[in-house]
């Protein structure tokens, strides 16, 4: 099993400060080759609508995927 990519664990985990942080040093934001889930499907999931918002902001997210 893969293990998760840094993005994915934080928006899973509702780190907005953490996704953020990854999200600002150029870390993927879309759905990592291998993963069951979208770090935006796992945020929008668990509730996490900061991070939601955070993903939606860098106009790079994949809402299709």
């Amino acid at each position: 099993m893969p293990s998760l990519s840094p993005v994915l664990q934080a928006c899973i985990n509702g780190d907005e400060a953490e996704l953020r942080r990854l999200i600002g040093e150029g870390y993927p934001v879309n759905k990592e080759p291998g993963a069951a889930a979208s770090p935006l499907f796992a945020a929008a999931c668990e509730g996490h609508t900061g991070c939601v918002a955070a993903l939606l902001a860098t106009r790079a997210v994949d809402v299709e995927d």
